[in-house]
């Protein structure tokens, strides 16, 4: 499913884009390419390539020291806004078609200054991807936010209660309330 994402400076003077919910896996450089670690130490590195719409904006990721059969699924896109897309990756998982989530590297990309930011997976803290969301503060940080029922964890087992987590960028850490 594409989304249009607006985000003025940060993708390449465009003023909106459409990006695919997934990623793809492949070595396709260009100006906005960065690369990083992943919490096993691979290398990862992505580049984004913007297209006008009606055409999709795309997200490249690839591990230069691994086969790329070693990506469990593609890259999964979960938010864009304001020139930062958070993606989730899956490498070298226990059983392949069966992705845990405490299995997933999860990043930042930062496409205007090409940078890419390895983030604490929140394990033992499970969420969908649809339900997490990125919010960009103005001197530059950001906080990822996840809202998950709480439906199996005490003292509630009430479907309409849920846990905020948070993963605030100045601190590099997960909280909830």
């Amino acid at each position: 499913m594409a989304t249009a994402a607006a985000a003025a400076a940060a993708f390449c003077g465009l003023e909106e884009v459409l990006v695919d919910g997934y990623g793809c896996i492949g070595d396709e450089r260009n100006h906005t390419t960065v690369g990083g670690w992943t919490r096993n130490m691979d290398v990862i590195v992505a580049s984004f390539w913007s297209e006008r719409p009606p055409l999709l904006s795309r997200l490249y990721v690839y591990a230069p020291d691994l086969d790329p059969s070693a990506f469990s699924e593609l890259p999964r896109i979960l938010c864009v806004v304001e020139g930062l897309i958070l993606f989730r990756v899956a490498i070298r998982c226990r059983q392949p078609g069966c992705v845990l989530m405490e299995e997933c590297d999860y990043f930042v990309y930062r496409v205007d200054s090409a940078s890419l930011e390895l983030i604490r997976n929140p394990s033992p803290v499970a969420f969908r991807d649809e339900d997490v969301g990125l919010l960009p503060w103005g001197n530059g940080g950001y906080t990822v936010a996840a809202l998950v029922p709480t439906l199996n964890s005490a003292p509630t087992t009430d479907p309409n209660v849920f846990m905020l987590h948070l993963f605030h960028s100045a601190t590099r850490r997960w909280t909830n309330r």
